[in-house]
């Protein structure tokens, strides 16, 4: 059994042929994590250069709207582990500390959404 901080990461994934990074969430957060959203918020980006060729990793925050039954992945062909954590535990999860600023964001969109809302 994985404890914190240990083979813990977020869902990600590569957008296919066409597909807008909106509909590539969405499907990866179906495959990996079997769940589907509503609202969501871009809150960051990584450039990563490997092979002289530049990539962006885009870092979302998004609302659950439902929680399906676990399936298979069919990247990984094993049913992912997943994990429903408070933000403030993030980092004893996930050891990355550049989505510190990112982690934030996600937090004050969250809050912002929350108490608009809630008017």
């Amino acid at each position: 059994m994985r404890g914190p901080g240990k083979s813990w990461n977020i869902p990600g994934g590569t957008p296919r042929l066409n597909e807008k990074p909106d509909e590539t969430l969405k499907r990866e957060l179906r495959e990996e994590v079997d769940v589907s959203i509503g609202c969501n918020k871009m809150v960051g980006y990584f450039e990563v250069i490997s092979n002289k060729e530049t990539t962006y990793q885009l870092r979302y925050a998004v609302v659950i709207d439902k929680i399906f039954p676990q399936t298979i992945d069919p990247d990984s062909g094993k049913i992912n582990e997943r994990k429903f954590i408070r933000p403030n535990e993030f980092f004893d999860y996930v050891q990355i500390d550049d989505y510190k600023e990112m982690l934030n964001e996600a937090i004050n969109w969250y809050n912002s959404a929350l108490n608009n809302n809630t008017k």
